[in-house]
């Protein structure tokens, strides 16, 4: 696909099926076999599973930090995105910028990978805020541009104009809530990594009575955890 038709594609509105598909491809190849990222998080994770012999701790550890997350994430955010950025920014520039640098020197790819990933941590703060404002803009403008509206605001539909004001609204709202949509955000985050992280402690315990009912489980830990998190949150802010 060229600029041009890329960005024709976008003024149309990228489905969501297309947005996931985008994201999956990306996540496979960054966490493909034997690729750089999958490498060293394995050489990770066997240096902490050297440290911690029995294999409930780490999960036990992940728990506790995930119900941090829930009721205090808002207050940690900061430390989160510089984490975030330096984690997502090495992984690209491993495995997305590397071929192409090669092409002129030959680097190692964990350079590469380091060089971005303390770049973006730098610059975490915008960022973020870029990210922020385009997954609320462009996510209501794709929704209009696509056919998963309810029939009674079809006429609103595949129109881009009433797409783009749509998605400015959208931007606008969530500027102005957007405190209480990163405490939301956050606890709900931490509720879902706190499901994980129970899942992997009663596999490590050879417990899976929760099996056969997992996807009930995780959605009510979801729910519970992002509203009861969300109301601590609220309760304890500081700003």
């Amino acid at each position: 696909m060229d600029i041009k038709a890329f960005f024709e594609k976008v003024a149309a509105g990228f489905s969501f099926e297309e947005i996931g598909a985008w994201f999956k491809d990306l996540f496979a190849s960054v966490t493909a076999e034997g690729g750089p990222v999958e490498t060293y998080w394995t050489m990770g994770l066997d240096f902490i599973k050297g440290l911690l012999p029995l294999a409930w701790i780490l999960p036990a550890i992940l728990i506790a930090l995930s119900l941090v997350q829930v009721f205090a994430g808002k207050k940690l955010l900061g430390l989160q995105k510089f984490l975030a950025c330096f984690v997502v920014g090495y992984a690209l520039g491993a495995v997305l910028l590397t071929p192409v640098i090669t092409e002129l020197v030959q680097i190692p790819d964990w350079i590469v990978g380091l060089v971005v990933g303390v770049v973006a941590a730098i610059l975490c703060k915008p960022i973020y805020f870029l990210s922020y404002v385009a997954v609320a803009g462009y996510g209501v403008y794709a929704l209009c541009m696509s056919d998963v509206l309810p029939e009674a605001v079809a006429s609103f539909t595949n129109n881009w104009i009433v797409a783009l004001v749509a998605a400015v609204v959208a931007v606008v709202v969530a500027l102005l809530l957007r405190k209480w949509i990163e405490m939301l955000g956050t606890a709900a985050l931490g509720a879902w990594t706190l499901f994980l992280s129970v899942e992997a402690l009663l596999a490590s315990l050879n417990v899976w009575f929760i099996a056969e009912y997992v996807i009930w489980w995780e959605l009510g830990t979801l729910a519970v955890g992002a509203i009861l998190g969300f109301i601590v949150q609220v309760k304890t802010r500081s700003y």
